[in-house]
């Protein structure tokens, strides 16, 4: 039936008790013994609940004793225990057998309920087809067995099988028998409960409330107590006696543990809504989050807080309970949208209105809420400046989509209101000629037609809205709006030409007028008509009379543009560029706009503002493109931002101005000024296309020099450096004493360095420098002159260069380059003083610059080569931040081997393992192992040092570095010193076959012949030296493998 209903079989009771298992012919039927502990272990299961083992035992007892005279219960039992254990589908099968099977069981009875049962919870289960078959088998059992114990479930339970069928009156008759016949029948209460509720839904208002106060009169203290007060709240609110209702509401919602009382609170706020206490309402709709937080009604219930609080104007507040159930989406999110759209219209966020209206429309296209939605949207554009034509359409759509909407009436008037307002008078006209159509008993009838009024005025048909104004005031003279109609008459008859009419109808009525925006307009019109007559000082002192009276009124714009022409008729120029200003910030939506713009422009570049002058053009150009005045605004537009380094917005007014008037006397400055901004706007084509055209054109000298060097300079950039070096060489020689003659030759250099011509580049670079020794291109030409002779590996020259280009550059980026190159021309020609000077010179003039760390490792490298190697240790030992890992790893690997040389062995070890473990995979690493295996040797760490030896021939051994070779002899040498004479040959014959190292294969071919003397084998020896003399005649040990090979022999002679 609905919240708080007990599940259908709770009142069911079984009888299973007194089931004896029969014993009697146990010994002489040893199977009936068994079927009966197989029965009662069963019923045991069954009684203890154990319903899922319990079925086993049934299922077991039937498939095993199909004859026994029990096996109609025991499929009886099976289905009980399968309906509790929620396996519906097979308790129906065990029901169904024992109807079709067992037609004359005792328990036939019980199985017809436990059948309706199981069908109706299949029903439950979402299969409605069993609710039908679920009543016909209880009616079955009613009908057969009418003194059975279980007719009142019987009545019950397919009066909720025919309810579930939506057959309420049929199901009311099963409760009210159950009522009338079984008093004291546990089900009672329940039927007594479920019948209200029939009749409730049944229309039966008076009898459902009948039934509820006998259930509340009788049952007090019932679970269901509460549940049936509140839905007899329920009928008391259908019948209108919300006093009652609200009671009843409250007291449920207060009650502790009631699952319903979340809705009661809901439909207590419902009910003070009804009783207009809204306030209390929102209040209470807003408390269910707190106090139900599981509650599945909480959008409900924050949607109509939501309406409360707007209805309140506490918008905020609407806003915050409306966000919620639209952000949730639920099902009341469309009508959440409606509302959250008003709420924001009210606090004029149209933008916030429009985004959620719009989703709402695209989301749902048949809600009750469509027109609405559609009404929110339209207002929201309107609300949008930008935007307001747009809501036109959006209103008369709706009009003519939802005629019969509420909203229709107001629809077309807006749609009419805000086409008049867009300056679509015609549109408006028509939507307010339609409105009289369709709506002509509307209450908007009377601002419809002021509407209809000064659309005529919009379309200059004065006369017509003179008398649309004559008849308004006519038919509705007691109207709040009758002075506003008499001064649009007025108006009307100053546009007609009607100045002293407009003037003399104004004066009477100007002393009558107490609303300040009435008094501005009166004096506007009184103002106009009489600068329309020449009448300057005058006409001045009545506008401003209407700003006076009230700055901000709906015509203040063209008071302001009437005031700022009177004052420059007066050559009061200050004071009219003031006007128009004020005109622009205060009203920028005013229809003479371009015209303010325009005068405001001409005074600002007067007044040699151009930034002001260029936002007025600009103004003027964008918002009113078909103005007249658009030609002359794009080119005094894009010259001010081309002065103002506005690039881009030059070159698309410029391009403008080419494009919309190609025969404009404008164009061909206006050409080379775009050939300009393309060119810093890296477009080179464009700004060549631009040049070309402008050089077809034959202009002047000046002019073509100008052109001709910078259609060079984007031919630089377009990387056609064979055009840019004949663009550049002509201007050269047609133009010597050219201005910029210095910048073209050095961009003439770089064309030529761009096209692999080094030296030719290097002269021109080298006639700038001495042609134009004091141009600021000077320094940088002799810094190109130097990198080709670096290049060239001619250091001198290089020096050379590189000392005039740091002499030039003084201290920057540049000169810092040239210092840094010209210490590595000294440091090349093995000038290592020179190269040591230099690079101090530059680490100290250049503390941060970016080379200052590389200066300071040069200097150390310097000091390294000139064997000065404490300093050299100190110095490395000093950078940082050095820009490659390289230069990192070499000088951890110098500053080693300089350690080394003065014998800090210990120190060149510490230095070299950094070495080794930051930069693992350093061109240098085989020479960092060797030097760190080295320094372990002269420590005595004789086991460390093979190790590092071995790392770096891992390292070098591939390619047969001199360090992986010196490496595998130190292995052999240590091997020999531990008289591992064996070993050592091995390693020792790896240097000789292994590597191309001539001085480490002699080295290692003379320790091996000696390994084999201290072996005793001469032989092996004799042949070593001899390949030693032979193979390394030059080396060092070649005099001593003679030596020793004179020896051997003179031995091998003695007798």
């Amino acid at each position: 039936m609905g919240t708080g209903w007990r599940s259908f079989v709770d009142g069911i009771a079984l009888a299973l008790g007194g089931l004896a298992v029969c014993v009697c012919s146990a010994a002489a039927q040893p199977d009936a013994v068994e079927a009966s502990r197989q029965y009662s272990a069963a019923v045991r299961l069954q009684n203890l609940g154990s319903y899922d083992i319990a079925a086993d035992a049934w299922r077991k007892f039937v498939d095993q004793y199909p004859r026994d005279p029990r096996v109609d219960k025991a499929t009886h039992y099976l289905g009980v225990c399968y309906f509790h254990d929620g396996k519906l589908e097979q308790a129906l099968a065990a029901f169904q057998k024992v109807v079709k099977s067992f037609p004359k069981s005792v328990l036939l009875d019980a199985t017809y309920l436990y059948l309706g049962a199981t069908q109706y919870q299949l029903g439950q289960s979402g299969k409605p087809e069993y609710y039908g078959q679920g009543a016909q088998t209880l009616a079955t059992l009613l009908e057969k067995f009418p003194q059975s114990r279980y007719v009142p479930d019987g009545l019950f339970y397919r009066g909720e099988c025919l309810y579930m069928q939506k057959k309420r009156k049929e199901a009311a008759a099963m409760y009210r028998q159950l009522v009338e016949k079984y008093p004291k029948h546990t089900l009672r209460p329940d039927a007594l409960w479920a019948l209200g509720v029939a009749q409730d839904e049944l229309g039966q208002k008076e009898a459902a409330e009948a039934t509820f106060r006998a259930f509340l009169a009788e049952y007090p203290q019932h679970e269901l107590a509460t549940e049936v007060s509140m839905r007899l709240g329920e009928v008391l609110f259908a019948s209108g006696r919300h006093d009652e209702a609200l009671d009843r509401f409250t007291r449920a919602a207060g009650t502790a543990g009631f699952a319903m009382a979340d809705w009661a609170a809901i439909r207590q706020a419902d009910t003070l809504v009804k009783l207009g206490r809204y306030a209390q309402a929102a209040k209470v709709y807003a408390s269910l989050p707190q106090r139900f937080p599981q509650s599945k009604h909480l959008e409900e219930a924050a949607l109509a807080a939501g309406k409360a609080y707007y209805r309140l104007g506490q918008i905020d507040e609407a806003i915050a309970q409306l966000r919620r159930v639209y952000d949730a989406g639920g099902e009341q999110v469309v009508e959440a949208a409606h509302w959250l759209a008003k709420a924001w219209l009210k606090q004029g966020r149209p933008a916030d209105a429009l985004g959620v209206v719009e989703k709402a429309l695209a989301e749902d296209k048949d809600s009750r809420w469509r027109a609405e939605l559609l009404m929110d949207r339209a207002d929201a554009v309107y609300q949008l400046p930008k935007r307001r034509a747009e809501s036109v359409g959006l209103y008369a759509e709706l009009a003519r989509k939802y005629p019969r909407s509420a909203v229709a009436p107001q629809a077309l008037y807006m749609a009419a209101f805000a086409a008049l307002e867009s300056g679509q008078g015609a549109v408006a006209l028509e939507h307010a000629r339609s409105f009289f159509k369709a709506y002509a008993d509307s209450e908007l009838a009377a601002d419809v037609t002021h509407v209809a009024a000064e659309s005529l005025l919009v379309l200059k048909r004065y006369a017509e809205a003179a008398a649309e104004y004559d008849e308004l005031i006519k038919r509705y003279p007691r109207r709040d709006e009758l002075p506003v109609w008499q001064l649009r008459r007025a108006l009307a008859l100053h546009l007609d030409g009607k100045h002293e009419a407009a003037i003399d109808l104004l004066q009477p009525v100007l002393k009558r007028l107490d609303k300040p925006e009435l008094v501005a307009e009166a004096h506007y019109v009184i103002g106009a008509s009489r600068l329309a007559l020449d009448q300057y000082q005058q006409a001045a002192r009545s506008l401003e009379a209407s700003l006076a009276a009230t700055p901000r009124w709906p015509q203040a714009a063209e008071v302001l543009l009437l005031l700022a022409l009177a004052q420059r008729r007066q050559d009061q120029t200050d004071a009219a560029v003031r006007t128009l200003e004020r005109l622009i910030r205060d009203y920028p939506s005013s229809p003479d706009l371009d015209k303010a713009h325009y005068r405001l422009g001409e005074c600002r570049y007067l007044q040699g503002n151009y930034e002001a002058a260029a936002e007025a053009y600009r103004k003027l150009v964008e918002d009113w493109p078909k103005s007249p005045l658009a030609p002359h605004a794009l080119h005094e537009w894009g010259c001010a931002e081309l002065d103002r380094g506005d690039v881009p917005t030059a070159e698309k007014v410029l391009s403008q101005l080419v494009a919309d008037f190609p025969n404009h006397a404008l164009v061909p400055r206006a050409r080379y000024a775009r050939a300009l901004a393309r060119y810093r706007l890296k477009d080179y084509r464009g700004a060549i296309d631009d040049l070309q055209a402008m050089l077809a054109a034959d202009p002047q000298a000046p002019e073509k020099a100008d052109a001709q060097y910078l259609l060079g300079m984007c031919q630089m950039s377009l990387e056609s450096y064979q055009e840019a070096v004949a663009a550049f060489e002509s201007l050269l020689e047609n133009e010597p004493n050219y201005k910029a003659a210095d910048s073209v030759q050095y961009q003439l250099g770089w064309a030529l360095q761009y096209q692999g011509r080094q030296a030719e580049a290097a002269q021109v670079f080298a006639r700038l420098a001495k042609d134009y020794p004091q141009s600021p291109r000077a320094a940088e030409a002799w810094f190109h002159v130097g990198q080709h002779a670096y290049g060239r590996k001619d250091y001198t020259e290089a020096a050379k260069a590189y000392y005039l280009s740091m002499q030039k550059a003084g201290v920057g980026e540049l000169g810092e380059k040239a210092t840094y190159k010209l210490g590595w021309s000294y440091y090349h020609q093995e000038l290592f003083d020179a190269a040591r000077k230099t690079f101090t010179y530059q680490r100290k003039t250049y503390p941060r610059g970016p080379l200052a760390a590389d200066a300071a490792f040069m200097e150390a490298e310097c000091l390294f080569r000139l064997g000065n190697y404490q300093q050299a240790l100190d110095a490395y030992e000093q950078l940082e931040g050095l820009t490659t890992d390289e230069f990192r790893a070499q000088a951890l690997l110098h500053a080693g081997q300089a350690a080394g040389r003065v014998q800090k062995w210990q120190k060149s070890a510490e230095l070299l393992t950094r070495c080794t473990t930051q930069f693992p995979d350093s061109p240098y690493a085989d020479e960092a192992w060797y030097e760190l295996g080295w320094a372990w040797y002269k420590l005595g760490k004789a086991d460390q040092a093979v190790e590092a030896f071995q790392k770096a021939i891992d390292k070098g051994g591939a390619s047969g570095t001199e360090a992986a070779a010196r490496a595998q002899f130190m292995i052999g040498e240590i091997q020999f010193e531990r008289k591992d004479h064996a070993e050592a040959i091995k390693s020792f014959f790896k240097v000789i076959y292994g590597y191309g190292q001539a001085t480490w294969q002699a080295e290692a071919t003379y320790e091996a012949a000696r390994c084999f003397e201290v072996l005793k084998r001469p032989g092996q020896a004799v042949e070593l030296y001899r390949e030693l003399i032979q193979k390394y005649p030059k080396s060092s040990k070649a005099p001593l493998a003679r030596q020793r090979l004179d020896q051997l022999q003179a031995k091998k002679n003695e007798p």
